[in-house]
């Protein structure tokens, strides 16, 4: 066991944590529709002025092949960064959570957030922050279960939960 945990430990020492401290965001930001970034330019070289982007467009490794899915899948910039394709080999964080709200413009948005991100969005509901009281706002499990939303949330995505069937 004690070789397994050095193998790992080594295995973990090739990639790069640069840079990895979480980017906070603010919740108002919800409100508005989301500024998808110009995929003209390369990935690496993205300015982010929105805490989510497209999964389409994420590369994790220098000419990697487009992601072909919907361009309003999306994720959270805490996720991955553009600016670490460039500082070498990063171990992706695994998705676990689903974030879904609704903008000012009433269109259904989802994004896969970090652990991190959801449980701050958990602990905003349950004190009944006055920015995210008025939000329709919920949590998903990568499985369809509900987590957490806020009381005005119209589960914008309902989906019969697995112990529902």
């Amino acid at each position: 066991q004690e070789q397994e945990q050095q193998k790992e430990q080594e295995m973990m020492k090739q990639f790069s944590r640069e840079g990895e401290s979480a980017r906070s965001w603010r919740v108002d930001q919800l409100l508005v529709p989301p500024v998808i970034p110009d995929s003209s330019q390369p990935f690496s070289q993205l300015v982010l002025e929105y805490p989510f982007y497209p999964v389409a467009l994420l590369e994790v490794a220098q000419d990697m092949e487009p992601l072909r899915c919907p361009r309003d899948w999306m994720v959270s910039d805490n996720w991955f960064r553009p600016r670490w394709l460039a500082s070498g080999a990063r171990r992706l964080k695994n998705v676990a959570v689903l974030l879904e709200w609704e903008a000012e413009s009433g269109h259904p948005l989802s994004a896969a957030v970090t652990l991190a991100e959801a449980e701050s969005l958990r602990w905003l509901i349950h004190k009944a922050h006055p920015k995210v009281s008025e939000l329709s706002l919920g949590l998903r499990l990568l499985d369809g279960r509900l987590l957490d939303a806020t009381p005005v949330t119209c589960l914008l995505y309902t989906s019969p939960s697995p112990r529902d069937s």
